[in-house]
């Protein structure tokens, strides 16, 4: 999904801008996840992997 969707510096169709493509969605995703835990912790709220049933 990511290599459709993600502007890359690489203009072809290779490997090398998968990888470009699937390293800045995922970094994307884990910016989100570090902003929500940096809301959460200042709420006094636990980690959401603290709340996992387990």
């Amino acid at each position: 999904m990511a290599g459709d969707c993600v502007r890359t510096h690489v203009d072809l169709a290779t490997m090398e801008g998968a990888n470009e493509s699937g390293r800045a969605a995922v970094n994307a995703l884990l910016d989100g996840v570090k902003k929500l835990d940096a809301q959460r912790y200042r709420s006094g709220l636990p980690n959401l992997f603290d709340t996992l049933p387990g």
